[in-house]
């Protein structure tokens, strides 16, 4: 028979961990449904674009300049926080997913 010796700190700490894990998994789905619902509010597209859809250019959104500056204050208001300029180069910013990464890095940075 084996007998496992642990330490009840170590216990107490891994469930805390565990809990902060679930936490900021649940604040990622948040941010996550929360600026899906942004970017579709300036939009003009159907509703039946695939946000799933790691590749979605931030193009088929079809968003004018103005929308997408309009977004981007939107989504700076929203989350509190405030971009850098060289966070919207082309290369760096060229679909959807990297808008919900960008976003994600930011409020879990505050």
């Amino acid at each position: 028979m084996i007998v496992f010796l642990i330490d009840k700190n170590l216990l107490r700490n891994l469930r805390l961990l565990n809990n902060l894990k679930k936490r900021e998994l649940v604040m990622k789905e948040k941010i996550k449904k929360r600026l899906m619902e942004l970017v579709k509010e300036k939009a003009r597209i159907d509703d039946e674009i695939d946000f799933l859809n790691k590749e979605l250019t931030l193009e088929q959104l079809n968003y004018e300049s103005i929308d997408f500056v309009e977004l981007i204050v939107l989504i700076e208001e929203e989350f509190e926080i405030q971009f850098k300029d060289e966070d919207f180069i082309v290369e760096k910013l060229t679909n959807y997913s990297m808008l919900e990464s960008l976003v994600i890095n930011y409020v879990e940075s505050k």
